[in-house]
């Protein structure tokens, strides 16, 4: 078994051509390799799969993507231990505005609970605008809100009214 530096020739180990290789290890995951020992290339300090992983990807945007309803997915942070596993999908995401309210609180929430915007920006996941709420509650929250925005429309048609009515007059 080679040593980590041992250095052959590429017919030596069973591979084609003149260059030369060198044992390495990965740095993230331990896992031993020949690779190819070329003046002026960098060399890779990891193996494919770590290399395609969270921060090392040509992909990587930082753990946060959009799902196309205005919600984001993040990766959790790796600090956390794998404490939040339990709310992940199946590709190791969870849904930020659930994730903020779950660190906020130090515990997992459960698929029932409701975390509502405030603002109803459902991009906006700070905390001040984040709620934990029952289903019921955001139903009524909800339902009070659609009510406000309609009251909202018909003041505004209603002064637009009265100022045509009062030119009409001539007040």
């Amino acid at each position: 078994m080679p040593q980590v530096g041992d250095i052959s020739h590429a017919k030596d180990i069973g591979k084609s051509g003149n260059m030369t290789y060198v044992w390495v290890t990965c740095e993230s995951c331990g896992k031993a390799r020949w690779i190819d020992i070329e003046p002026h290339k960098p060399r890779s300090h990891f193996c494919h799969s770590c290399t395609t992983k969270r921060e090392r990807s040509y992909n990587w945007k930082g753990g946060r993507s959009a799902t196309g309803t205005g919600y984001y997915y993040v990766l959790p942070d790796v600090e956390d231990g794998g404490f939040f596993d339990q709310m992940m999908n199946h590709k190791g995401y969870i849904l930020e505005h659930r994730y903020v309210v779950a660190k906020h609180l130090g515990r997992c929430l459960h698929p029932w609970e409701i975390i509502h915007h405030k603002n109803h920006i459902r991009g906006d996941n700070r905390i001040e605008n984040l709620q934990l709420v029952s289903t019921d509650k955001h139903n009524q929250i909800t339902l009070m809100d659609n009510k406000i925005r309609f009251l909202k429309r018909e003041i505004s048609t209603l002064k637009k009214e009265n100022r045509r009515l009062k030119r009409e007059l001539g007040e």
